[in-house]
């Protein structure tokens, strides 16, 4: 993240991330969004954090890009 560059965080909380292969889709489905600067993934909590730009894009598409990636976040916190 750049000095001055205002970020945002978002937990998602995700059904079925017990399958590896689904999280990292996720994690690659949100790390090409222009203006995400962090995904972590909780396979414990089922839930995925992104911190992102929103200056460059929105929570919303967001969680389009994570329902496309795998599934779709249930809620956010």
């Amino acid at each position: 993240m750049t000095y001055g560059t205002r970020e945002a965080t978002a937990i998602l909380k995700i059904d079925g991330m017990s399958r590896k292969g689904r999280a990292e889709r996720l994690r690659i489905a949100a790390g090409k969004l222009d203006g995400v600067f962090l995904v972590d993934i909780n396979y414990i909590l089922d839930n995925v954090t992104v911190s992102y730009n929103p200056d460059k894009l929105t929570l919303a598409q967001v969680r389009r890009k994570l329902d496309t990636g795998a599934h779709a976040p249930k809620s956010s916190c």
